[in-house]
């Protein structure tokens, strides 16, 4: 947003009552200023208004001022060059650059006042209704401050949702593995079931023979008493057979 600059009075010769050290003040003052030496311009034009506080140094050195960033000084200076004005023209070059250190500060609803006095005393002018038009645009504009919570709200929000997005993805991700996961576990149980009982239908003597082949430990103790009656009865047997007498043939 461009402002149109200052009002510079450079009219010496032409204030009235003028002494000849203001003068020379201001005429150094001038030179000073037309080369951007405001800091040494500001200095004359002090000089000057204390010599004698007319409108010319009043209003000069509120430029001076203006020029060095010391807007509050400046706005000082305008506002008192106002009732040292001798004419329509001399006021509302003050009411312009008053508005413009106003502006600066960002004091947009004093600025828009000044402005709107300077267009009074010199109606249609067109740097003071390009400024009043630029103030009124700036003044229904959120202040700065304002609009960069409000950008770093909609930054913060947008940083919020794609993070959340992100989330979202990837717990879609992670749920998607999960339920291969679980997919794949079953497909394995299943398949080594599907050994299990085809092995088990091919051998299925084996399996019989090993579940009759577990015996307890009484069991056995049984068995093996049974075993040994067997045996001693055989052996008794086979003694009686060997000590039996033979009875002779009977001849007839």
């Amino acid at each position: 947003m461009r402002w149109i600059g200052m009002f510079i009075f450079f009219g010496v010769l032409l204030t009235p009552g003028i002494s000849q050290d203001q003068k020379q003040q201001l005429k150094s003052g001038d030179r000073a200023y037309l080369r951007d030496q405001f800091d040494k311009a500001e200095g004359s034009y002090r000089e000057a208004e204390r010599i004698k506080p007319d409108y010319a140094s009043t209003y000069n050195l509120g430029n001076a001022l203006y020029q060095q960033e010391k807007m509050e000084e400046a706005q000082n200076r305008f506002d008192a060059a106002l009732g040292k004005a001798n004419d329509p023209a001399e006021k509302a070059q003050a009411y312009y650059n008053l508005g413009n250190s106003y502006a600066k500060q960002n004091k947009l609803k004093e600025a828009i006042g000044a402005y709107k006095q300077s267009l009074k005393f010199k109606p249609g002018d067109p740097a003071a209704s390009h400024n009043l038009a630029q103030a009124m645009v700036r003044a229904q504009a959120p202040p700065p401050q304002q609009q960069e919570q409000q950008s770093g709200d909609n930054e913060d929000e947008n940083q919020d949702q794609e993070q959340q997005e992100q989330q979202e993805e990837q717990d879609q991700k992670d749920e998607q593995k999960e339920n291969q996961d679980q997919q794949q576990e079953q497909k394995e149980q299943q398949e080594e079931q599907g050994e299990g009982e085809k092995q088990g239908q091919e051998n299925p003597s084996e399996s019989k023979a090993g579940e009759a082949g577990e015996l307890t430990e009484e069991e056995a103790e049984r068995l093996l008493k049974i075993m040994e009656e067997q045996e001693k009865k055989t052996w008794e047997k086979v003694q009686r057979g060997s000590s039996k007498k033979i009875r002779p043939k009977k001849e007839w």
